[in-house]
């Protein structure tokens, strides 16, 4: 694959037959419209080859700033929720609330093993009314995303 200089793209046939065959589109979720005022809360990246999403990306920034509710009402995703995910991850892994980040990986930073990750999913299953589908488990690993998966449901 040839590099593309992005100061200058010359475009050819091959470059955008490159282009067509592989990208990688991005999603921005903020807090509002304003550049000026508001954040950037959430990034989304997928990669596509040949016109076939092959890998996802997703991660809630942390901004310092609460998500305002209209915000939420068209980013879905709550202050509330995340926070109630975090209180669940403290209480099966016995952390403190304030070490789990948003982006923490439950097993990787948090210590959770097999056991404990299925423990976490049916306490959330319990507090939120909901049913974690087997296949979404492995995804689950933030409570960011955690969080996401919630408000989709």
């Amino acid at each position: 694959m040839a590099l593309i200089n992005v100061n200058h793209i010359e475009l050819n046939l091959n470059t955008i037959t490159e282009l067509e065959s592989r990208f990688i589109a991005f999603d921005f979720e903020t807090t509002g419209r304003s550049p000026k005022s508001d954040r950037i809360i959430e990034i989304g990246a997928v990669l596509f080859e040949n016109g076939i999403p092959v890998s996802r990306f997703q991660t809630l920034v942390k901004t310092g700033v609460r998500n305002p509710p209209a915000a939420q009402r068209v980013n879905n995703i709550s202050n509330d929720m995340l926070e109630k995910v975090k209180e669940i991850l403290a209480q099966q892994l016995d952390v403190e609330v304030e070490e789990i980040k948003d982006n923490s990986d439950i097993q990787e930073d948090l210590g959770a093993d097999s056991l404990d990750v299925m423990d976490i999913m049916t306490e959330i299953e319990d507090a939120f009314d909901i049913e974690v589908e087997d296949e979404a488990i492995e995804d689950l690993r933030t409570p960011a995303k955690i969080a996401k998966y919630l408000e989709s449901k």
